[in-house]
C-alpha cells in the first residue's frame, strides 16, 4: 500500500509540472495538492517537501500571501533533514532519498514570493544570506528565483549578474527548454523595469515567440504583458500603442480561460494606458476600474502591481476629470510603498527602491 501511494504522488507531482506552463491554474494546483495530499499518507517527507515546494510556488503566482505560507511549510519539513542542504546537491537525489528540489532553491522561491507580498525586508534579508551559497551547484532555477527577489527591490545589477548566469545555449526557438524561456521572460521584464526597453526587445520576444509555439500559456501571459510595457516605453523611440494593445488583448484572452488573474491586471493596466492615448476616455477608465477591481478581489495580489493599478486609476481619472468613487481609494499606493521601503533596514537599498519603483510609478 505504502509503494503504490508514493507512487501516485510521484505522478501526481510529474503531471504537475507538466501541466504547470499548460493548463488553467486550478488544474495544476488541484494535481499538487493531490501530490501533497498522497506523500503525507505514505509518510514520504522528500515527496511532501517537493508538492508543497511545487503547490507553494503555484500558487504565489496568483495568492501570493497563501503560497508564502505552503513554502514556509515546506521548509518547515525541510529543517528536519540538514543532510537535504548539501552543496553540490546530487544529480540522482530521488534515487538517494531527496527531493527533487533542494531547500536552497525553496528558499529562493520564498525570497521571490516575499518581495511580491511587499515583505522587501524579509525578501532582501532571505535573499542576500541564499545568494552567497554556491547557486550554479544548487540548481540553475536559484538564479531566476533569485533575480526575480532583487528585481522586486529595485537591485536591477544583482538581478542582472544572477540572470545572466543562466547557460543561454541557444538562440532560437526550437532549441530552447522551459528554464530558458522563463529566464528570457524574467530578463525582459527585467529591462522593460529598469527602463532599458532596448535591451529588453530580443529576450521577450524570443521567450513570447517559444511559450506560443511551445503552448506555454504560462509564459505566454507574463512575457506577452512585459512585453506590451515594451511597446509603451516611454525611453523607446516610436512608442507603439496599437501592439501593445493587441498584445495585451492576447494576453487578456489567455488569462481568462486559464484564470491567471495577475497577469489579466497587468494586461488591462496595459489596455488603459493605451485607450487614454487613443482618446478612448470611456474605454480607459474600465480598463483602469477592471484592474482595480482585480486588485481589491484577490488579497493575494502582488503589492506592486496592486498599487500600480490604484496609480493608474487615479491618473486616468486625473486625465478626464472624473471624480473617483469610494472603492477606488481603497488603497493610498504611495502610503502602501512607504510601508515597503520602510521594511528594509538597509539604508542604500531604501534610497535604491525608492529611486526605481517597479512598473514607471514615480515617487
Amino acid at each position: 500500500m505504502g509503494e503504490e501511494l508514493v507512487e501516485s504522488a510521484r505522478n501526481y507531482l510529474r503531471e504537475g509540472r507538466e501541466a504547470e506552463q499548460r493548463y488553467p491554474v486550478h488544474e495544476t494546483l488541484s494535481l499538487f495538492t493531490r501530490a501533497r495530499d498522497t506523500a503525507r499518507l505514505a509518510g514520504d517527507s522528500a515527496l511532501e517537501f517537493d508538492a508543497l515546494t511545487e503547490l507553494g510556488w503555484n500558487l504565489a503566482q496568483e495568492d501570493v500571501t497563501a503560497g508564502v505560507e505552503f513554502l514556509r511549510e515546506a521548509l518547515k519539513i525541510a529543517s528536519y533533514h540538514t543532510e537535504w542542504r548539501r552543496i553540490p546537491y546530487p544529480v540522482n537525489a530521488v534515487e538517494k532519498g531527496f527531493p527533487s528540489v533542494s531547500p536552497i532553491e525553496c528558499e529562493a522561491r520564498l525570497a521571490a514570493a516575499l518581495g511580491r507580498m511587499g515583505d522587501s525586508g524579509g525578501c532582501l534579508a532571505l535573499a542576500s544570506a541564499v545568494g552567497e551559497l554556491r547557486l550554479r551547484a544548487v540548481s540553475l532555477n536559484c538564479l531566476m528565483w533569485l533575480g526575480e527577489a532583487f528585481t522586486s527591490l529595485g537591485m536591477f545589477e544583482r538581478a542582472v549578474d544572477l540572470l545572466t548566469e543562466m547557460p543561454f545555449q541557444t538562440g532560437t526557438v526550437n532549441g530552447i527548454n522551459l528554464s530558458v524561456a522563463r529566464d528570457f521572460c524574467a530578463m525582459g521584464e527585467l529591462y522593460v523595469m529598469w527602463r532599458k526597453p532596448e535591451l529588453a526587445q530580443g529576450y521577450l520576444n524570443l521567450a513570447w515567440e517559444t511559450a506560443w509555439a511551445k503552448s506555454w500559456r504560462g509564459i505566454v501571459c507574463r512575457s506577452g504583458v512585459a512585453r506590451a510595457r515594451y511597446f509603451m516605453a516611454e525611453e523607446l523611440p516610436g512608442r507603439k500603442p496599437k501592439a501593445a494593445l493587441t498584445t495585451a488583448f492576447k494576453v487578456l484572452d489567455v488569462a481568462w480561460q486559464d484564470g491567471r488573474y495577475v497577469d489579466a491586471a497587468g494586461a488591462l493596466l496595459v489596455v488603459a494606458q493605451c485607450r487614454l492615448e487613443f482618446g478612448d476616455v470611456d474605454q480607459a477608465v474600465k480598463a483602469a476600474q477592471d484592474a482595480c477591481e482585480y486588485a481589491r478581489s484577490y488579497p493575494g495580489m502582488p503589492v506592486a502591481l496592486r498599487e500600480e493599478a490604484f496609480v493608474v486609476l487615479q491618473k486616468v481619472a486625473r486625465i478626464t476629470g472624473r471624480e473617483l468613487l469610494a472603492g477606488e481609494v481603497a488603497l493610498d499606493p504611495m502610503e502602501s510603498f512607504s510601508k515597503r521601503v520602510a521594511s528594509l533596514e538597509d539604508a542604500d537599498v531604501r534610497r535604491t527602491m525608492k529611486r526605481r519603483m517597479a512598473w514607471g510609478v514615480e515617487v
